[in-house]
C-alpha cells in the first residue's frame, strides 16, 4: 500500500512559501510524506518526503521513481 501523508504546518509569514505549501485539496498548508507498508507483513517499506503541499500526490510518487520498483498490479 501506497499513501501520500498531509501534516499540517503553521501557515508561513512569506507570500511565496504560502503558495508552495498550500495544498488545495485540503485547504490547509502542509508537508507531504509518502509512505509504502507491505500488506502481508505491514513492514514499511518505502518512506520519503518532506514535500510541499501543492505536489500532486500521484506526481510525488512518479517523480521519485517509486512505480518502477513496484511489481505488475501492485
Amino acid at each position: 500500500v501506497v499513501d501520500v501523508t498531509e501534516c499540517p504546518i503553521r501557515k508561513p509569514l512569506e507570500r511565496s512559501v504560502q503558495e508552495v505549501l498550500y495544498s488545495g485539496r485540503s485547504g490547509r498548508h502542509c508537508l507531504k510524506y509518502e509512505v509504502a507498508v507491505e500488506i502481508t507483513t505491514g513492514l514499511f517499506i518505502w518512506f520519503s518526503g518532506a514535500y510541499p503541499g501543492s505536489w500532486n500526490d500521484l506526481n510525488i510518487i512518479r517523480i521519485l521513481g517509486l512505480l518502477d520498483h513496484l511489481e505488475r498490479n501492485e
